[in-house]
């Protein structure tokens, strides 16, 4: 396969979307954006929300073994009574303060005693989301002030790239896990610029579906766009890539995770990233405004020409965050980013080390913010996520 020459300019390599292609069971694996979208449209659909008091209602066995929740017969007619979810249950036992694990393995009735002593202590109004199919099942419990982004609405706009901007879900090999379908990839399948040279997927390689994932309580969608290479300098190419991430049930905020990266591979580890941004919307006041206003922005941004995203590569090369090491790490300990001036320090010392990869001087937004990235490929996955967060605002300075 013929390939674009890269650069050896080292970024971080993203893990989000591997740790998904690993873990997600059949039930949450989707071939197409389409169809993720329609069944999510289909799910919200099918679900409506109550007001009511979670201490005037009541856990009750059901059906000998199971559980549900009863509701004050005025907030739901006669339709008072509501199955639990795997998620909705382990979030009411956390609401009640009891530990979830052990009362899935008790008695029905003295699983549900457990649970009613816990309820009679919360106050306040409370928002049940409620799925009807057949009978009702309780999907969560947000307080009155959270504001709902809808699964189908990301999904939504994901799928307006995909058929208007040349966006699109990397193809990945079989996962392992039980239950996942399998078919062999064609040339519609595989990325032709940006696959991995060793491990990216080839036309006749078995793949399985990736990328695309929805459950009962998170979404996550892996989009690519190799339609418009950028020419880092020094003969380095990248492309564009994107994270979706929400939880429509109050499990997690809306996060967009873009970044420009070298290559990826058939599981899904994202190599070489560059310029990791994040946008993230809490699910409380008026987050459907705020959600609408940001994905205008970030389309803009996503959708920009590939010589856009060159200037801004250049501007953080030419841009000088201080004289030296000190100003530098002066600045930066400075910013409210949690990083320690030990972890500033030695990014600066990276970036020294290692100037002649990424083209430019330490003391430059993308000398340092190069270094940063480097010093997250040592460290463990929780203060790594931090240094290349940091990193991304280091370019933001310079753009």
């Amino acid at each position: 396969m013929t390939r674009t020459k890269r650069g050896t300019n080292l970024g971080t390599n993203l893990v989000a979307a591997s740790r998904e292609w690993s873990t997600r069971p059949a039930d949450q694996r989707f071939w197409n954006l389409r169809d993720l979208f329609e069944q999510s449209k289909e799910y919200a659909e099918q679900t409506s929300t109550r007001a009511a008091k979670l201490s005037e209602c009541e856990v009750v066995p059901y059906n000998t073994e199971d559980l549900a929740l009863k509701m004050p017969s005025h907030a739901m007619g006669y339709r008072n009574m509501a199955t639990f979810q795997h998620y909705s249950f382990g979030q009411l036992c956390n609401i009640a303060q009891a530990p979830t694990n052990y009362l899935r393995g008790l008695p029905a009735q003295l699983a549900a005693d457990n649970l009613n002593h816990g309820l009679r202590q919360v106050s306040g109004d409370q928002s049940l989301l409620l799925h009807q199919n057949g009978g009702l099942q309780l999907r969560c419990v947000t307080s009155d002030a959270y504001s709902r982004i809808w699964n189908y609405e990301v999904a939504e706009m994901a799928l307006a790239l995909e058929e208007g901007e040349g966006w699109r879900t990397p193809p990945a090999r079989p996962c392992g896990l039980p239950g996942v379908p399998t078919r062999i990839a064609t040339d519609a399948d595989v990325m032709h610029k940006c696959a991995h040279p060793s491990m990216g997927i080839r036309v006749g390689d078995e793949i399985s579906p990736a990328g695309l994932y929805v459950s009962d309580h998170d979404l996550f969608i892996f989009q690519v766009n190799e339609d418009y290479a950028i020419d880092a300098g020094d003969g380095e190419m990248l492309y564009r890539g994107v994270f979706w991430s929400n939880s429509e049930v109050g499990d997690a905020r809306f996060r967009g995770t873009m970044f420009l990266f070298d290559s990826v591979c058939g599981n899904h580890i994202v190599w070489s990233a560059k310029i990791v941004a994040d946008i993230t919307i809490v699910h409380r006041g008026n987050a459907q405004e705020v959600f609408r206003e940001m994905m205008a922005q970030a389309t803009s941004m996503m959708t920009m020409s590939a010589h856009d995203d060159e200037f801004r590569i250049q501007k953080a090369k030419m841009h000088l965050l201080g004289a030296g090491q000190a100003e530098v790490v002066r600045l930066v300990f400075g910013k409210s980013w949690g990083l320690s001036k030990e972890n500033c320090e030695q990014a600066y010392v990276l970036a020294i080390r290692h100037a002649e990869d990424h083209g430019t001087e330490p003391n430059t937004a993308w000398g340092y913010a190069s270094g940063l990235t480097r010093l997250s490929q040592g460290v463990y996955a929780d203060r790594r996520v931090e240094l290349d967060r940091a990193a991304g605002k280091i370019l933001e300075l310079a753009l």
